[in-house]
């Protein structure tokens, strides 16, 4: 019995002394905070490409920041698109996108020549964006 109490004992001067205020890690100095952009679908338009005619797709999109009044917004962004979940290839719609809200077609056509292969049955496209703060290299 006596040798657990000592046991016990050495454990918990060891996890208290392992302890220390200044362990504690701060945030990063280079952190940036930014406005997020909102991405909405305009009304009207196609709600989705057709498999008969997947060339004759036509869309808008609405690119807005979700905090009107924020002091934080990025330099500008770019509008990205990303088929079927390849983040490997991810193509540019629309660069620098600076005033908000602003609208940019997007065509089936566009798409197809972004991508490099014509659109099939089951395609998925997830539309993003890229901010930019400062220069993009």
């Amino acid at each position: 019995m006596k040798k657990i109490l000592n046991i016990l004992m050495l454990v918990s001067l060891v996890v208290i002394s392992a302890c220390r205020k200044s362990d504690n890690a701060a945030m990063p100095d280079g952190i940036v905070y930014l406005n997020q952009a909102q991405i909405t679908k305009v009304d009207g338009g196609d709600p989705a490409i057709l498999d008969t005619d997947p060339l004759g797709f036509a869309s808008s999109v609405r690119v807005d920041l979700y905090f009107k009044n924020s002091d934080k917004n990025p330099d500008h962004l770019d509008l990205v698109v990303m088929k079927n979940g390849d983040t490997k290839n991810v193509k540019t719609l629309k660069a620098d996108i600076s005033s908000y809200p602003t609208d940019v077609e997007i065509s089936g056509q566009q798409l197809t020549e972004l991508v490099g292969e014509e659109i099939l049955s089951g395609d998925q496209f997830d539309i993003g964006a890229d901010y930019v703060v400062g220069r993009k290299t």
